[in-house]
């Protein structure tokens, strides 16, 4: 496996279709099905994104003649989009409440966790986490290319630490990324490639039916063990439609509270057909808008400048084949 796989397509579909799902229910007044959780089920695919964001810039440091190169590429792919929606909310139209200016300037900086900031939208919570993410990724990309076995030491201290102090308490969620990127290297793929979807699914369900912060490692663990299980998806239209998706699936995180907002809250008096209308369209249709003027001269500038500057060699601009877009962009 690679950063350009079909399964991770769907993996990252799968995940930013369970977070639109769960809050365009929330907005409807819904949060429970039986035992299953809403709430949890939109969780459960942001702590997927974690593992699938982890594993895939293992790939990308692959490619990175060093660390500078890796950092500024990311700057480069988060902050652009990011910057404009948190800029929109502040001074357009905001899904939440009015920000004051410095959890402004917190949010357009991602470091509003660090310094008490509200978030500019409640969707935005796990951006600064990826941020905080990043400063130790070389090194456990370094540890899990030459001493795989002490992901094991890692992991457990990594779990301790999470059960002492709460701020930590997505990291295990991380490492399950460096864990499933060491155990690709090592284990065969023994697992039918259709079962794949159903069992990311059944994970994602069985979790928000027993929910928990506390139990947010389980889940990410046994996806990044399974991960590299799993026979590579064969081409279809479900997973064309998947790796569609994962390409516009940043834009998609950051412009749904916006659509939501705007379609089910705001225009509440409308006829329901419209709203339908306008919440269909516009989550197609920012997205792709996003990706095309924002995210990808984002990509390229990033590239082109990290060539300039560390005398790497660019790699070829990602137009139309969407799983390598995969190893430049996540939440």
């Amino acid at each position: 496996m690679n950063g350009s796989s079909r399964n991770l397509d769907i993996l990252r579909a799968l995940a930013v279709f369970s977070v639109l799902f769960d809050h365009t229910l929330l907005a409807l007044g819904y949060n429970h099905f039986g035992s299953v959780n809403f709430i949890w089920i939109g969780r459960a695919g942001v702590m997927f994104f974690f593992v699938h964001t982890s594993l895939v810039l293992m790939y990308s440091l692959e490619r990175s003649p060093d660390a500078r190169s890796f950092y500024l590429r990311r700057a480069f792919r988060i902050y652009p989009l990011c910057m404009v929606a948190v800029t929109f909310a502040y001074f357009v139209f905001s899904p939440s409440a009015p920000l004051s200016r410095r959890d402004f300037l917190l949010n357009l900086a991602l470091f509003q966790n660090v310094f008490g900031g509200k978030n500019a939208f409640g969707e935005l919570w796990s951006l600064p986490l990826e941020i905080q993410m990043y400063l130790v990724l070389p090194l456990l990309f370094w540890i899990a290319r030459n001493h795989a076995k002490a992901l094991v030491a890692v992991w457990v201290v990594a779990m301790a630490v999470m059960f002492w102090w709460s701020m930590f308490i997505f990291v295990p969620c991380f490492l399950a990324g460096i864990i499933s990127y060491a155990l690709s290297r090592r284990v065969p793929r023994i697992l039918p490639h259709w079962a794949w979807p159903f069992t990311v699914i059944a994970v994602m369900l069985i979790f928000a039916s027993f929910p928990g912060w506390k139990r947010c490692w389980w889940p990410c663990l046994l996806l990044g063990v399974l991960i590299p299980l799993f026979a590579e998806a064969k081409k279809s239209l479900f997973s064309a439609a998947a790796t569609q998706t994962a390409k516009y699936s940043y834009g998609i995180y950051l412009s749904h509270p916006f659509v939501i907002s705007f379609a089910i809250v705001h225009l509440e008096s409308r006829p329901v057909w419209l709203r339908i209308a306008e919440f269909v369209v516009l989550n197609f249709a920012l997205p792709v808008v996003a990706f095309h003027l924002i995210e990808n001269p984002g990509i390229a500038a990033g590239k082109r400048l990290a060539a300039q500057l560390f005398a790497c060699r660019p790699e070829p601009l990602l137009r139309t084949r969407t799983a390598e877009v995969l190893v430049d962009s996540n939440l």
